[in-house]
Formats: C-alpha cells, sequence, structure tokens
C-alpha cells in the first residue's frame, strides 16, 4: 500500500461535488512549501500545488466544507493516483491526484475565514464503504495484504 502524508495551507476554499449516483467528493488543494538556501546563501522558496479528493465521510460534505477555508492549515494522509487524460489540442497529459483517507486540522480557522474552530470531534476520515466512483480501484481488505 502506497500511502503519502502531507503538511500545508488551503491554496482555495473546499468544492462539494454530488454525483450521478448520489456520492459526494469535496475537493480542495494544498500547497506545500519547501524552504532553502541555495549555494550562493540565496533563500529560496519552492511550493507545489496537490490536488485532493475526499470521497464519502462520516460526516455531511457541506458541514466539513465549511472548515476546508483557504489559508487553513491541514494535515493530509492519502493514496496517491495519477490520471491521464487528453487535451484540446490532442495531446495526452497527466495530474496528480491525492486520495484522501484522512484530514486534520491545524491550528484555529484562518483569521479572515469567520468560521469558528472545529468542534474537537477529531480528524475528518474517509469512509469506502458501498461501490466507489467509477475508474477508482478497490483497496484491498486488510486480511488480503501478503504480510
Amino acid at each position: 500500500m502506497l500511502k503519502t502524508i502531507i503538511t500545508g495551507n488551503l491554496g482555495r476554499d473546499a468544492e462539494v461535488r454530488t454525483l450521478d449516483s448520489g456520492s459526494s467528493a469535496i475537493s480542495f488543494t494544498v500547497a506545500v512549501s519547501e524552504k532553502y538556501t541555495d549555494k550562493a546563501g540565496n533563500k529560496v522558496e519552492n511550493t507545489t500545488w496537490i490536488n485532493c479528493t475526499l470521497w464519502r465521510t462520516s460526516q455531511q460534505p457541506t458541514t466539513i466544507a465549511n472548515y476546508l477555508k483557504k489559508g487553513q492549515k491541514v494535515l493530509v494522509e492519502g493514496k496517491p493516483s495519477v490520471r491521464s487524460y487528453e487535451k484540446n489540442d490532442g495531446t495526452h497529459g497527466a495530474s496528480f491526484e491525492l486520495r484522501v483517507e484522512n484530514i486534520e486540522l491545524l491550528g484555529g480557522a484562518p483569521a479572515d475565514s469567520g468560521t469558528a474552530p472545529p468542534p474537537a470531534a477529531g480528524p475528518i476520515t474517509a469512509h469506502h464503504q458501498g461501490a466507489w466512483p467509477a475508474n477508482t480501484p478497490t483497496p484491498q481488505a486488510p486480511e488480503d495484504l501478503p504480510f
């Protein structure tokens, strides 16, 4: 199993989508910054933007999205996936996405959000019970793993 853990700030407010099947997906982007000093002594900051999607939660998607506001510091755990697609010009492209399994809000709500800090209910966890969205591989049950 491949798992990725990132910490960063939300680059935009979360967006809730309802699929034809009735399932909900919450999409958001996390900015992960790396700061270092290069050989010449210059301070350098690189930011990587990671698209994240949270499928099926035990909480109401709109309630969760109310706490996922631009600037909020988060810790996200999930399974990385790469999607390929065809661009408008006919060439092929690929995008990296993190399928969220767990998200924790770090610190309080962003100062300008007007949102109260979340209740102390613990992390937001995805629940993949029942059918997964189309083109999504079903994870192995823990008892099926070879170790």
